[in-house]
């Protein structure tokens, strides 16, 4: 074309020539990021779907920690209005000694979708953020093991040591509508453990007037009020998170 004059069509052609390859690269371009945002998006839904089934496992065990905390919080009331009332120990109190100082936050493990999920960028920001918050704030303030506040086990540990005995309970001891022996026939049979301890004042008629305990029992009240807190902070968080979680997977 350009040794016969033909210089403006063979630029015309050399262009078109660029063009078509330009458009095939940004096809293919266009074709990979399809497919990797399709690839991402694949992963995405597997992972939050496995985060689901944690979330709810983490409910539940929320739930049941907030319980035990409200129980022992009422329990341990009543037992400073019975030090108030009562000149004689009862024996069936030994068990709810016990469990006033005990601590009654769980461990809280972090899932593996989790993990996954903290390696890809998740399309819902709001998602993201509030399963960051959940499993790096949240969820670390009610693990006995990370635990901000003091161990309530732990916090009671020398005085109980010093001022209590510890005794076997019988196997028939029941505490509330459930037998004891009925409660744990399953690990009995298993042979896991033969007995259960409860604490028994070594002086009760000092117990009842030692400020101490009573300081020790009321800051625990403290204590367990913001285990509470925040435990209904966690299922309050994973169910705003199932909300948006079902959104995104019903796209």
């Amino acid at each position: 074309m350009v040794e016969k004059g033909s210089t403006r069509k063979y630029l015309l052609y050399a262009i078109g020539e660029i063009a078509l390859v330009v458009i095939g690269i940004l096809i293919a371009l266009q074709i990979n990021n399809w497919n990797n945002k399709r690839i991402q998006k694949i992963n995405e839904i597997n992972s939050l779907q496995l985060l689901e089934d944690n979330l709810k496992e983490q409910r539940e065990q929320a739930v049941f920690s907030r319980r035990l905390s409200k129980d022992r919080l009422v329990l341990g009331i009543e037992i400073l209005d019975f030090l108030d009332e009562s000149n004689v120990f009862h024996d069936s109190l030994s068990q709810d000694f016990r469990i006033i100082t005990k601590e009654s936050t769980s461990n809280y493990t972090v899932s593996s979708a989790y993990e996954s999920i903290k390696e890809i960028k998740l399309s819902n920001d709001t998602l993201a953020e509030k399963i960051h918050e959940l499993y790096e704030v949240l969820l670390p303030r009610i693990d006995s093991r990370t635990i901000i506040s003091e161990n309530i086990t732990e916090f009671f540990e020398s005085y109980v040591l010093q001022h209590f005995d510890l005794v076997e309970l019988s196997r028939s001891h029941t505490f509330g509508d459930i037998d004891y022996k009925d409660k744990v026939s399953q690990y009995i049979e298993k042979q896991w453990f033969r007995s259960h301890f409860g604490l028994r004042p070594k002086n009760y008629q000092f117990l009842r007037n030692d400020p101490e305990f009573r300081n020790l029992l009321k800051y625990s009240f403290e204590m367990r009020t913001g285990q509470i807190i925040s435990l209904e902070r966690v299922i309050s968080a994973i169910d705003e998170i199932s909300i948006i979680q079902e959104s995104e997977l019903n796209l």
